[in-house]
C-alpha cells in the first residue's frame, strides 16, 4: 500500500476522512456529520472539480442514516440518486460499521511495514485513548444544568 491508497488522499483530506470513518465505525453519525461536512466544505472549496461523487455521497448517506437508522432504507434512497456503481461501493463499505476500517484501510503482510500504514495505526490508538480519557457524564451534566 502506498501513501496515496488511503481514501481521500489524493486531495490531501485523507485524516478528515479517516476521523469520520472513526465515528462511523462507532455508529456515532451526529459526529461523523460534523466532521464529513467540514471535510465537504474543505473539498469543495480547494478541490471541488477532482472530487468524486463517492465522497459527496458518503455524505448523504451519513445524513440518511441519522434520519432513518437503517442502512437498507437509506441505500434504497441512494440508488435514486446515485450510479450504481457509487451505490455498490456505499453498500460494501458502510453495510457492517464493525467493518468500516478494515473494508477501506485492509491490512496485508506487504503494508504492515509502510510508515502511512504505521502513522494510521498510531492515529487510531490515539483516537481510541482520546476517547477513554474524555468521558462525558451527561447524567452529570443535566443535574448542573438544572441546578444553576
Amino acid at each position: 500500500m502506498s501513501d496515496t491508497d488511503f481514501p481521500a488522499s489524493e486531495f490531501s483530506l485523507d485524516m478528515p476522512y479517516f476521523k469520520t470513518m472513526c465515528y462511523l465505525f462507532q455508529k456515532d453519525y451526529p459526529g461523523a456529520k460534523a466532521t464529513y461536512d467540514a471535510f465537504c466544505l474543505i473539498a469543495r472549496q480547494t478541490t471541488w472539480y477532482r472530487v468524486e461523487d463517492y465522497y459527496f455521497a458518503v455524505q448523504n448517506y451519513i445524513t440518511g442514516m441519522i434520519q432513518l437508522k437503517d442502512h437498507s432504507a437509506v441505500m434504497e434512497h441512494l440508488k435514486h440518486i446515485y450510479d450504481p456503481a457509487i451505490c455498490t461501493q456505499l453498500d460494501h463499505n458502510f453495510r457492517e460499521p464493525e467493518e468500516i476500517l478494515l473494508r477501506q484501510y485492509p491490512v496485508s503482510p506487504e503494508n504492515t511495514t509502510s510508515f502511512a500504514y504505521r502513522e494510521l495505526i498510531r492515529l487510531h490508538e490515539s483516537y481510541n485513548r482520546e476517547q477513554q480519557r474524555c468521558v462525558i457524564d451527561q447524567a452529570g451534566n443535566l443535574k448542573d444544568v438544572f441546578s444553576a
